[in-house]
């Protein structure tokens, strides 16, 4: 979102009629104002028209309400802050709040009756925008992890001063999420600029993450649109190998997709339970005859000037399922058809892209080093369309589901729609489409 937009959703909320208020006979307003519910007596307070403000506090009973001006601006700020929530998630300003739309005979009764005051409806307000910026642990560490800042989580004592505690109802392994009990003691003088600081803080997160993800998103399309011959969708794997018929369709769903996230408002989600298999893979795959072209083409001409050094070859990596062990090439005598061409020099835009690719061959980036998944695997080609019995490598997508003990923050199952996956990630699969391009175009694999 542009910061013009930022600024924009920090004004108090828009009240048609406004400007022609000013300009009608005290008498007039206050015939009015005995009409308006209390939400929309609270908006004309939120702009701080001098003239409305003295109408407003012209009647009695308003007066009797508020008791103090401290009190009017106490209120004042609350309700500014929560009608900007409301407006970024896109909520009914009444939606759980009941008060709100009382009319101003029944609340003028009802503060008489059961002494409801300014005092109540700002301990209320609090609740509500506590409440709106209450997260689950995988809501709350979805935007720590995309937005880094300094500023505490909340819950924390220097933040919201929140008395709130996370209870298990089940099992760990049942696959249920913590749930979050605040307790109703919300005191009414709190500093509203630990609110402010925690609302900025979490719409700037959720705009930057919604941004991340759409362009990703951008980014796999027009991947599709480059390299049609060479991906296809993560699931179902296509063995065919060959253009998807329907890749303009394809393309054009991860287009609309990425404007659908951009505008997305929810800071707080519905989770599914259980395990997506997969889910730790970008949207695309490259086919699988892709990478036999470029371990082939490696093989046969291997590069002068590409560092990739020991840990780095095809060949080191630990793919083999069954002994789980390094295997060296070196260490092996080549036989009849598998002489080398010899050594060859890339140019240097494709030696870098070769230098990425064997970087990130072996595994997935995940983000972290506690959520190891592979990127290829040892199947045999019967797998793939033959019977020769030959196990070739292959890209691999896993489908069991993560450990019990995997952090909330890695386990992208419950906001697999929206959590962006590691940058590295693209330019990994950009650099390999743009090297196998290359490699069949100039060496004729």
């Amino acid at each position: 979102m542009d910061p013009k937009e930022l600024v924009a959703l920090s004004k108090p909320p828009s009240l048609y009629g406004l400007n022609l208020a000013e300009r009608l006979p005290r008498e007039l307003v206050h015939m009015v104002l005995g009409q308006l519910p209390l939400v929309k007596i609270l908006q004309i307070l939120s702009h701080k028209n001098q003239y409305l403000d003295e109408c407003v506090f012209g009647q009695l009973e308003w007066q009797f309400f508020f008791s103090s001006p401290a009190d009017i601006s106490h209120v004042r700020d609350l309700f500014i802050l929560y009608c900007e929530i409301r407006r970024f998630t896109r909520k009914p300003l009444t939606a759980n709040f009941s008060e709100l739309g009382h009319g101003h005979t029944r609340l003028v009764r009802w503060s008489r009756t059961s002494s409801y005051s300014a005092e109540d409806l700002k301990r209320k307000l609090i609740q509500q925008i506590r409440g709106e910026l209450t997260f689950n642990p995988v809501d709350e560490a979805l935007l720590h992890t995309w937005f880094r800042s300094d500023y505490p989580a909340h819950g924390t004592e220097s933040s919201l001063r929140t008395r709130c505690h996370w209870v298990r109802e089940a099992s760990p392994k049942d696959g249920d999420l913590p749930k979050l009990k605040p307790t109703t003691n919300y005191p009414a003088h709190a500093d509203n600029s630990h609110l402010w600081a925690r609302w900025d803080w979490v719409k700037e997160a959720k705009l930057k993450l919604n941004a991340t993800k759409a362009r990703q998103l951008v980014i796999a399309a027009d991947l599709m649109s480059r390299f049609p011959e060479k991906l296809m969708l993560k699931k179902p794997r296509d063995p065919l190998q060959g253009q998807r018929t329907n890749l303009a369709h394809i393309e054009d769903g991860f287009r609309r997709r990425a404007e659908k996230i951009s505008r997305d408002r929810r800071i707080q989600h519905q989770f599914v339970r259980g395990c997506c298999p997969g889910v730790d893979n970008i949207e695309l795959v490259p086919y699988d005859r892709c990478l036999w072209t470029f371990l082939e083409s490696l093989e046969r001409h291997p590069p002068m000037n590409v560092d990739l050094g020991f840990r780095n070859t095809p060949q080191n990596m630990p793919l083999s399922e069954e002994a789980g062990q390094v295997v060296d090439s070196r260490s092996q005598v080549a036989g009849p058809g598998d002489e080398l061409c010899g050594p060859f020099r890339y140019p240097e835009d494709i030696a870098t892209s070769i230098e990425v690719v064997m970087d990130g061959l072996m595994y997935v980036y995940t983000g972290s080093p506690l959520l190891v998944v592979p990127r290829i695997q040892w199947s045999p080609t019967s797998a793939c369309g033959s019977s020769s019995g030959e196990w070739k490598p292959r890209f691999f997508i896993n489908k069991e589901p993560h450990s019990n003990c995997l952090p909330g923050n890695l386990h992208r199952c419950p906001v697999r729609k929206i959590m962006p996956y590691d940058e590295r990630e693209y330019e990994w699969l950009e650099a390999f489409l743009k090297v196998v391009s290359w490699m069949e175009k100039k060496l004729g694999h």
